[in-house]
């Protein structure tokens, strides 16, 4: 269940796309989230003669391709070491993250036109379009990414989630996607095991109410977190409702009721090193045994693999499940 470093190879490739074997990295890491369309990889490798300039970049292991991307950075150092080339590269993701939508007010607007809009041109696919909510008005603003507009519209809609596959694919979900399932323990001989493990209660995360501002502008009703109680705050916000919710009513409820799960979403976190590089991927469900505390179904939000002169590790972000949409 893990990547071995001496099956691991890299190819980048130039300006006339021809191909370069790199030498095996001295050290890397390679980022996966849920939550971003761009997966990143960082590495350093020894650098023995002189390399034009990159523009693509691939991971392998064995035949499976772990990463591809684009170059951001290439950059040469040279010490009492010797000489090394560090390479920081995206996926082809971060093209949604890199240029800003155009500010809009939409009418009688559908997810895929926003698909067709915002996400096509750049090269992601939809292969599966079965999750295509509408709304009568829809505005995108200034600053806002294409990812943000495309993302956050099925957001809104409570239709799903959206999420970019290792092979650059949009990916449309209408509950949390479960890929696999692993079981952490130090006790359990054929669970996985983990090098440290830290649990965060964040009580500053969640929000426990939102008053919301009526047509008429005044701040009439509110929508509160159905957790509020357990929780033990007092946390509210003011909440003028977005383009998309004010058309019908109750939308300005549904949009508090959005942002109360995403805040939730924070509240608990429990972060997991293993050692190795474990075939774990976002969207894996994990069981966590750690003595005093124990979890369950809590869902892989992040992956991050690292090698260094130290040996390999795998860093996971494990969130609670019910708050993924």
């Amino acid at each position: 269940m893990s990547y071995l470093p001496e099956n691991l190879r890299v190819l980048g490739y130039n300006s006339s796309d021809q191909q370069v074997q790199l030498p095996a990295p001295l050290a890397f890491e390679l980022v996966k989230s849920f939550d971003s369309p761009a997966q990143s990889f960082e590495a350093v490798f020894p650098c023995l003669r002189a390399h034009s300039e990159l523009f693509r970049i691939d991971l392998y292991h064995g035949e499976t391709k772990l990463f591809a991307g684009f170059i951001d950075e290439q950059t040469y150092t040279y010490d009492d070491r010797g000489g090394r080339l560090t390479i920081l590269a995206r996926s082809i993701g971060a093209r949604l993250l890199d240029n800003e939508a155009a500010p809009r007010n939409y009418t009688n607007v559908y997810l895929l036109d926003m698909y067709n809009w915002h996400v096509k041109p750049y090269g992601l696919m939809l292969p599966n379009a079965s999750i295509n909510p509408f709304f009568n008005r829809y505005q995108v603003l200034k600053g806002t990414t294409e990812w943000e507009a495309f993302f956050n519209f099925l957001r809104s809609s409570q239709y799903g989630c959206a999420y970019v596959s290792d092979y650059g694919e949009i990916i449309l979900s209408a509950h949390p996607p479960v890929r696999g399932t692993l079981t952490f323990s130090n006790r359990q001989k054929d669970a996985l095991h983990f090098s440290s493990l830290k649990f965060t209660n964040d009580r500053y995360s969640p929000i426990t109410k939102f008053l919301i501002r009526d047509s008429d502008g005044q701040y009439s009703y509110s929508y509160t977190n159905p957790e509020e109680r357990s929780l033990g705050l007092t946390r509210k916000r003011y909440l003028i409702p977005a383009e998309e919710f004010t058309p019908f009513s109750g939308g300005g409820e549904m949009e508090g009721m959005i942002r109360v799960r995403h805040s939730m979403l924070g509240k608990r976190v429990i972060t997991l090193t293993c050692p190795g590089l474990l075939e774990a991927r976002f969207c894996d469900r994990a069981n966590v045994d750690a003595g005093l505390y124990q979890w369950s179904e809590l869902f892989v939000y992040q992956v991050r693999h690292r090698m260094s002169a130290g040996g390999c590790s795998t860093v996971l972000t494990l969130l609670n499940s019910n708050y993924i949409l």
